[in-house]
């Protein structure tokens, strides 16, 4: 069994904002056999960014968990570009992150890295003109 973690977010203050999400996401954990082995929730905090407590917390707890399950992937970040790097660094440590509402979010995040990847040398092919 897979030691998991779960995380929600909500820009709203209030906490029911996040109590929804952490219980679809318990009820897959426990559907799909991971262990459950902390639940971290930011209420009131931006997507835009990482600068947020639960998130922060959860972050020094890596060692503890090799999966991360969240509601959906903008729960993690509004950025896309800082949603891509986190996801490589977890991927880079062997950790993986799952989406309830987008099962699909690895074939997603390829799919973005890629053309993320393609922006990014035509960037560079354009500025060395």
């Amino acid at each position: 069994m897979k030691n998991a973690v779960i995380y929600a977010r909500s820009a709203s203050p209030d906490k029911q904002a996040t109590h929804a999400q952490l219980e679809i996401c318990r009820e897959y954990a426990r559907t799909h056999g991971y262990n459950v082995v902390a639940e971290f929730s930011d209420n009131g905090y931006s997507g835009m960014n990482f600068d947020r407590p639960a998130f922060t917390a959860m972050n020094n707890s890596r060692d503890k968990w090799a999966t991360l399950i969240v509601y959906r992937l903008d729960k993690l970040s509004r950025n896309h570009n800082d949603c891509c790097k986190y996801r490589k660094a977890l991927r880079d440590e062997g950790k993986q992150i799952v989406s309830i509402a987008e099962p699909q979010s690895d074939e997603i995040f390829a799919i973005l890295e890629g053309l993320q990847g393609l922006c990014n040398n035509h960037k560079r092919e354009v500025q060395s003109k």
